[in-house]
């Protein structure tokens, strides 16, 4: 069961004052049986003991209808994407981020900067040996990312919709405000205006996307 709830979060324009993109947001619980082993150790054995167990797990959810994606607040939330696509009839596939690409955008801001640049530097063309190297703080730079392709997450901070912004991106689609995000409307807003420009997904499932958007166009 999920708890919806709504809000509108921005006209698309002034002469479209009959359309509106509708946020939804709210809490995702499940409960599933699991076996867990329980083990008794004895002077002379050792018995291993299977037992029956429900597990609760719940996940905050966001998802912007107009633009078409959903979000999660844990990493091992695939049940969730896996539950909303059967009821939709759809499947879910993760985006990546272009975050170098999001990092040069942000350096036309006058007061933009990074606290966190990671990246990972592969040694040779199969990628089986590469090194991460991590900056914090003072010895982050928005810089530092120009151009190299390396880097998998950053730290940034600039103000954006006249408030200040402070969060993290990362490659693999996390995305995070720890200021100037803390309503579910303009956190989606800030997806759709900073991030979706730096999204895709993976090479093959772009043909899929495209199919579902035509074939859901117009349903509600």
């Amino acid at each position: 069961m999920f708890d919806e709830s709504f809000q509108t979060l921005a006209r698309v324009g002034p002469g479209d004052a009959h359309l509106v993109r509708r946020v939804l947001w709210g809490d995702a619980p499940l409960s599933e049986d699991v076996e867990s082993e329980t083990i008794y150790v004895s002077d002379d054995s050792i018995i291993t003991e299977t037992e029956e167990a429900t597990e609760h797990v719940y996940c905050e959810w966001i998802a912007d209808l107009t633009e078409g994606w959903l979000g999660g607040n844990r990493s091992d939330g695939d049940w969730l994407f896996e539950a909303l696509g059967g009821a939709k009839g759809t499947l879910f596939h993760r985006a990546q981020i272009d975050v170098d690409g999001f990092a040069a955008y942000l350096s036309d801001y006058p007061n933009a900067d990074a606290w966190n640049v990671t990246q990972t530097r592969s040694f040779d063309a199969d990628d089986d040996a590469e090194e991460s190297v991590i900056a914090y703080h003072d010895a982050a730079h928005l810089a530092d990312t120009g151009g190299s392709r390396d880097t998998v997450m950053l730290g940034f901070e600039y103000h954006w919709n006249e408030g200040y912004t402070r969060g993290v991106v990362s490659e693999s689609g996390y995305v995070a405000l720890f200021d100037g995000g803390d309503r579910a409307g303009t956190y989606a807003a800030f997806i759709n205006s900073e991030i979706l420009p730096f999204a895709s997904l993976p090479e093959e499932y772009q043909g899929a996307l495209t199919d579902v958007r035509e074939d859901t166009e117009g349903e509600a």
